[in-house]
């Protein structure tokens, strides 16, 4: 696959970009996106991995430290949100972990009991510490390290903008991580426009409310 691409334009410089979707996610196993990520000479790696939480989304997530989760202000999309969050966590644990019986059966348990309702990342990382301090160590360093990033989409009204406060606090009290809103960007026409012309609205419509608050967001620094 020849991914490579240069992307410049008068309004943001995003340099050499990759881009990947889920169906070149699909074509490899996850240690082969990892060869094949870290070999491209880059400045930006997107991976688009579509909605949802299908098992091609968490198996890639799950080996990562960060990434951008994109919901809309509705419910049910913060919903969703949360959830993906959640499953990647557990799929990282079992995936790092699950090799220990008595590990992978707290794991099991906590999914189809607490972790349908209100249960904690911190019981579980608790239960662990009982049977293996090392590893309840491991895991509290890797929640720590694991900071996904979120940005709001096709915001209509300025309450929308707080609404994401709950989200990001209910991931914090639930899931022991810190989710870093990097921005919200307007509900504008010219995005669906662009769509129509397949073209850039960052080009065609610089001064845009999408193309202010896409520059916006593209000034954040990720770690």
């Amino acid at each position: 696959y020849d991914i490579s691409s240069n992307v410049y334009t008068n309004t943001i410089n995003i340099g050499k970009s990759v881009p990947i979707n889920d169906g070149i996610i699909r074509s490899f196993e996850s240690n082969e996106i990892q060869y094949l990520v870290s070999n491209k000479d880059a400045d930006v790696v997107l991976i688009d991995l579509g909605a949802g939480a299908g098992i091609n989304t968490l198996e890639f997530v799950s080996i990562l430290n960060n990434g951008i989760v994109v919901c809309t202000p509705e419910p049910h999309s913060r919903i969703n949100a949360y959830g993906l969050i959640k499953n990647v966590i557990f799929r990282s644990l079992n995936n790092s972990f699950g090799h220990n019986e008595d590990i992978r059966k707290i794991l099991a348990d906590f999914v189809v009991g607490p972790g349908r309702r209100d249960g904690r990342i911190r019981d579980v990382v608790d239960a662990i510490e009982k049977i293996d301090a090392d590893i309840s160590d491991k895991i509290n360093e890797d929640l720590k390290n694991f900071n996904p990033c979120l940005i709001l989409n096709r915001i209509r009204k300025r309450s929308q903008i707080g609404d994401i406060n709950n989200l990001i606090n209910i991931v914090r009290k639930f899931l022991s991580i810190e989710l870093t809103n990097i921005g919200f960007i307007r509900s504008d026409t010219v995005v669906l426009e662009s769509c129509q012309k397949r073209s850039l609205f960052v080009i065609d419509s610089a001064d845009s409310q999408a193309s202010v608050d896409l520059r916006r967001i593209s000034d954040f620094k990720f770690k």
